[in-house]
């Protein structure tokens, strides 16, 4: 038969609180202590003797009366302990995802990993850059505006070819406004930056390939740090444009101008670091007029 043992019995309107300190036992049988709170309806209630744990309580019977109500406080049952709840990961934002995607798409066109009239596949660079194609579309969108991309007659999208009047064109402005820049940033770039440039010159100077990524790399990192630090942003952003042009035209770098090219970088890191302005601006100017030549000895064929 079923009877609970326990160790007090509290009423409360027509239930009775029960501390079991037994489980399922007969009459007579003792039981094993154990504490959890139950409410049963008094006419469940079944005949039982003591418990073991020798409470001195009798167990509470049908046909007598409920004990008198207790002054001791009611047993509380023991509070289950609750998981502290952990904050979600943060998810990154769309607009950053896309963000993301054009500075690498951006660092892809500058190192001509995409050189100029390569036709834009949406499904493929999706899957080489791992994102979606909600994002990529986007940076798309703003590499067209920027002039980077541009559409073809039948509707596709490629990378831009620059034609070689307009390259001479932007050559010439470029050779007017890159001087003023890097005279305006001499003493102002940071001598960490500086020593940094210097160092990835002299790794690609013994590296000895003309056709390395990292020449065209450096050249960029070489010329956003003089906009950086030239003090006049509309300057920055003209001369930034300029370049990004230059890119543009479907011409492979000069293998024979390697070393020249590093020799010009060094002279220009010398004169910033120097704080020289009439050094830097000459510096500049030599290195826009030999690419110009240089360029105009391979159109021809030299």
């Amino acid at each position: 038969m079923r009877a609970v043992a326990f160790l007090r019995a509290e009423r409360h309107e027509d239930r009775v609180l029960l501390v079991e300190i037994g489980g399922d036992v007969g009459e007579g049988d003792t039981v094993d202590a154990h504490a959890a709170a139950f409410i049963f309806p008094p006419a469940r209630l079944r005949p039982g003797r003591e418990g073991a744990a020798g409470c001195g309580i009798p167990l509470a019977r049908r046909d007598c009366p409920l004990p008198p109500p207790s002054r001791r406080t009611t047993a509380t049952p023991q509070r289950e302990d609750k998981p502290i709840p952990r904050p979600a990961p943060a998810e990154v934002s769309p607009k950053g995802v896309a963000e993301h995607v054009y500075a690498r798409l951006l660092k892809m066109l500058e190192s001509r990993l995409l050189p100029p009239d390569t036709a834009v596949a949406e499904r493929r660079l999706a899957g080489d850059l791992g994102v979606s194609r909600t994002p990529l579309r986007e940076a798309l969108r703003r590499l067209e505006g920027e002039g980077w991309l541009a559409r073809r007659s039948d509707g596709t999208l490629a990378v831009r070819r620059l034609d070689v009047e307009e390259m001479l064109e932007v050559l010439q402005v470029r050779r007017l406004l890159e001087p003023e820049a890097a005279a305006a940033a001499a003493g102002t770039v940071p001598a960490s930056e500086i020593e940094a440039l210097r160092k990835r010159v002299q790794r690609l100077l013994a590296g000895g390939d003309p056709l390395d990524p990292e020449r065209a790399a450096l050249d960029h990192a070489l010329h956003r740090a003089i906009g950086a630090a030239c003090g006049n942003n509309t300057l920055a952003a003209t001369i930034a444009d300029l370049r990004r042009r230059t890119v543009l035209f479907a011409t492979r770098r000069v293998p024979e101008r390697l070393e020249p090219v590093c020799a010009e970088h060094l002279a220009i890191l010398d004169a910033l670091a120097l704080g020289d302005a009439a050094a830097a601006r000459a510096a500049m100017t030599t290195h826009v007029q030999n690419s110009r030549v240089a360029l105009l000895r391979r159109l021809a064929g030299g």
